[in-house]
């Protein structure tokens, strides 16, 4: 990601329609797997559904039964339950790109099948931009009619607010 702006960088005809807009700034959100406090019950709980769906595999192979079946449902469940939360933002993330132009801030994101949805919000004088703190921060971009656009895990968000700001006072 990076926090200068290209005013000759077009947005792709796939992102956008209207091609004659110019990317003030574009970024993607940090892909790096951080542990967080609030896992600790997925994890936990996650562990416990495949020590049941062990059992129920075990019980179900020795019995000749479907529940060996079911066993190896709970344990793919138990998994995901216990460790997709490290999977997830490096699958979700990498596929997302933002984006603000003259006229608008958008989220690009493309679908595993290849289908890319676009949100955007209008940028006017009025739209309140904040940065929200976490490890690390997100942008969040409202509009008066309750519109709002997160930009999450930008490590850069601060700089990058300076910068959407001096955008919005000089452009808008």
């Amino acid at each position: 990601m990076t926090l200068a702006l290209n005013t000759n960088d077009h947005i792709d005809q796939n992102s956008v329609s209207d091609t004659d807009e110019t990317v003030l700034w574009r970024g993607r959100p940090d892909r790096a797997i951080r542990f967080q406090k609030s896992k600790i019950k997925d994890v936990i709980f996650g562990l416990v559904i495949v020590t049941i769906g062990c059992a129920a595999f075990v019980t179900g192979y020795r019995v000749g039964d479907p529940g060996t079946v079911i066993g190896v449902l709970f344990i793919l469940a138990g998994i995901w339950k216990a460790f997709g939360w490290v999977l997830r933002p490096m699958i979700t993330q990498g596929r997302t790109e933002y984006f603000v132009t003259r006229s608008r801030a958008c989220k690009r994101y493309r679908t595993l099948f290849g289908k890319v949805r676009l949100s955007c919000i209008p940028m006017t004088q009025r739209t309140a931009i904040e940065v929200e703190d976490g490890e690390p921060p997100s942008i969040i971009l409202r509009n008066t009619d309750a519109e709002k656009l997160v930009f999450q895990d930008i490590y850069e968000a601060h700089q990058i607010v300076v910068e959407i700001r001096r955008i919005q006072k000089d452009v808008l």
